[in-house]
């Protein structure tokens, strides 16, 4: 699931409530992360468009038409999905 940041439709704390609402329910974080993220996207509006990137694949961390996109594991365990525009 992914949330643009600039989304003036929706505010991104309704995604993340909804978000916090499945992995309450299904027994937490650890029974939910094989198949269900949130992530929040900077700069996209809703359904694409926007400054952000809005062209990128988060599933298999490859390039998707002007982004370059790879995954990243922190400290404390969380996915980070990282992008970048790519000229062409």
């Amino acid at each position: 699931m992914r949330h643009g940041l600039a989304d003036g439709s929706i505010v991104a704390t309704s995604s993340i409530g909804y978000y916090e609402g499945v992995t309450t329910w299904m027994g937490g974080r650890k029974q939910t992360e094989d198949f269900f993220r949130l992530f929040l996207v900077p700069g996209v509006h809703h359904c694409g468009g926007g400054p952000g990137l809005t062209e990128f694949d988060a599933l298999t961390a490859s390039s998707a038409g002007s982004a370059k996109t790879a995954w990243f594991k922190d400290s404390e365990g969380n996915i980070l999905v990282v992008s970048q525009r790519v000229s062409s």
